[in-house]
C-alpha cells in the first residue's frame, strides 16, 4: 500500500509537471534583473514552462532554494489560498529537494504544519493541486462557528509586506486552532508536545537542521516512524555503531569541499564583508582568486574517496563524551521519541499530550 501511495504521489507531480511544460518536459530559468529586493523569484501562469529567478545565471548553493520553489509552484495550482500555497512550497522543497526555507516564510509554514498535525497532510496535499477546498472545509467547518470560519477563510490570505497584518492574522489562526483542537480532541493545544515544538521551533529546527525535531508531511518515503522523532535533552544514552549507520540515522555530516574562481572584484568585496572562507593563489605569475564551500556527500561518495572529504558528528549531537575512530561512531545521544506518521497520528493525539 506504502508503494502505491509512493507512486500515485509521483505520478501527481509529474502529471502537473507535463502538463505546465508540454511533452518535452523543460523549464526554461530566466534571470529577471527587475526583482524587487522583497522578492527573489516568481512564476507566471501566462509563461507555464519559465520560471524567473533574480540574477540567475545557473543553479548554484545560492539560488537552488528559490529554483526548487518556484518549480513547486509550477506544479500548484496557484489560484488556492496563498497561506497554504506559499507555505507548501516551501515544505514540498524542503522535503523533495532538501532546500532551507526562506524566513519570510517560516510563520506560514508553521501553521500549516499545525494545521496538519491537526486534520492531516493529504487533505492539504491534494488542495495544493486541485484548489479543492471542500475536503479542508469539511475537516474544519464542524468545530467553528459561521463567524469562526469566515475568519479563518481571511486569515488564510497573507502579504509578504504586511507584517503587522500578519501578525494578527498568525495570532488569529492559532487562537482559531485551539479552538478546533479543544473540539476535535477535548485537550488543550498548549498540551500538545509536537505542535508546542513547531510553534516555537527555530528556522534550523523546522528544517531538521538541527536534529532535536524531525517530521515529514508530503514525501513518502520518510513517513515511517524511524523518520519521526523528537528527543528529550534531559535524559541520554550510550550508543556505538558505525560511520555508515551513523549517517543513514543523520547524525553524521559527511563533507567534501571545492572551490570556484571568482573575480578581483568579487574577492575584494567578499574580503571586506568578514567572508573567511575566500582565498587567493599565485599560478604562472597570476593571482587566481577562489571562494571556497563546503557541501554535503553521501556515504558512498565518502568510501569511494573521489573528493577531499571528512566526517563530522552533526554539532546539534556533538558533545565531549562524543567521537569518531576510524569507521566507528561513539555517541552520547538525547532520548529519542518516535512519533506515528502525521495522519496516523491525527486520530490518536493523546500519545503526545503532556501527562
Amino acid at each position: 500500500m506504502e508503494n502505491v501511495q509512493k507512486r500515485q504521489e509521483e505520478i501527481r507531480m509529474l502529471k502537473e509537471f507535463r502538463k505546465k511544460t508540454g511533452s518535452e518536459g523543460v523549464i526554461k530559468i530566466y534571470g529577471d534583473i527587475c526583482i524587487t529586493n522583497s522578492v527573489k523569484g516568481y512564476y507566471l501562469e501566462s509563461t507555464p514552462s519559465s520560471l524567473y529567478v533574480k540574477g540567475y545565471n545557473g543553479l548554484d548553493n545560492y539560488n537552488m532554494g528559490t529554483v526548487a520553489h518556484e518549480y513547486v509552484h509550477l506544479c500548484q495550482n496557484i489560484h488556492g489560498y496563498n497561506l497554504i500555497i506559499e507555505a507548501c512550497a516551501e515544505i514540498i522543497s524542503n522535503e523533495y529537494f532538501n532546500n532551507a526555507y526562506l524566513d519570510c516564510y517560516l510563520d506560514r509554514v508553521k501553521l500549516v504544519k499545525i494545521l496538519m498535525e491537526i486534520i492531516g497532510s493529504k487533505v492539504i496535499w491534494e488542495y495544493n493541486f486541485t484548489a479543492d477546498f471542500s475536503e479542508i472545509e469539511a475537516a474544519i467547518k464542524p468545530y467553528l462557528t459561521g463567524e469562526e470560519y469566515d475568519e479563518f477563510l481571511n486569515d488564510l490570505t497573507f502579504n509578504l509586506g504586511d507584517k503587522e497584518g500578519n501578525k494578527v492574522k498568525y495570532d488569529s489562526l492559532i487562537n482559531l486552532f485551539s479552538k478546533i483542537y479543544m473540539a476535535k480532541y477535548n485537550a488543550n493545544m498548549d498540551d500538545d508536545i509536537v505542535i508546542n515544538i513547531i510553534r516555537n521551533g527555530t528556522n534550523a529546527m523546522l528544517l531538521h537542521g538541527d536534529r532535536a525535531f524531525v517530521r515529514y508531511y508530503f514525501n513518502h518515503r520518510y513517513m515511517k516512524p524511524s523518520d519521526s522523532y523528537y528527543y528529550d535533552d534531559n535524559v541520554y544514552e550510550y550508543h556505538k555503531m558505525s560511520l555508515e549507520e551513523a549517517y543513514d540515522k543523520k547524525l553524521l555530516f559527511l563533507y567534501a569541499t571545492k572551490s570556484w574562481l571568482i573575480t578581483e572584484q568579487q574577492w575584494r568585496i567578499l574580503y571586506n564583508a568578514g567572508c573567511y572562507s575566500i582565498s587567493c593563489d599565485i599560478s604562472n605569475g597570476k593571482i587566481l582568486y577562489y571562494r571556497n564551500y563546503i557541501r554535503a556527500i553521501s556515504y558512498q561518495d565518502y568510501v569511494d574517496g573521489n573528493y577531499l572529504s571528512g566526517a563530522t558528528i552533526r554539532k546539534d549531537c556533538y558533545n565531549s563524551s562524543s567521537f569518531i575512530v576510524g569507521d566507528t561512531a561513539y555517541l552520547y545521544l538525547p532520548k529519542y521519541n518516535y512519533l506515528p506518521p502525521v495522519n496516523e497520528l491525527v486520530n490518536n493525539r493523546q500519545l503526545v499530550l503532556k501527562r
